[in-house]
């Protein structure tokens, strides 16, 4: 591809010349041609395949952003997991004085039972 637009000829037929020629006005110069710069155009394939490569980057940064909320809530997870085990040791320690309390009264009427005559 030549680099200047203009090309000044004695009469060479423009189907020699690259690109597409426009005859300028005679005032600017007899027999000057005016070469426009070819234009590239995208092909249907190559268009496809930048579209298909553009896509293909916003799911791999999708796919990073979920990898990501994906480790936040295995995180959350292990913490309910811990929080749950500190309740039922909780709970457990909770009830335990009550559960004495009850194994308490209900020894209490057992002994008054067997110390007033019963079974």
């Amino acid at each position: 591809m030549h680099k200047c637009n203009c090309v000044y000829s004695a009469g060479a037929a423009p189907t020699h010349l690259p690109g597409k020629q426009v005859r300028l006005r005679t005032a600017v110069r007899a027999g000057a041609l005016y070469t426009r710069p070819a234009r590239h155009h995208r092909s249907v394939l190559e268009r496809k395949l930048n579209k298909v490569l553009t896509n293909q980057g916003k799911m791999q940064k999708d796919i990073g952003e979920m990898q990501k909320d994906i480790g936040k809530m295995q995180k959350d997870i292990s913490q309910l997991k811990q929080d749950m085990a500190v309740n039922k040791a909780l709970v457990a320690v909770n009830l335990t004085p009550v559960a004495s309390l009850v194994l308490g009264v209900l020894y209490i009427v057992y002994t008054n039972f067997k110390v007033l005559g019963g079974g």
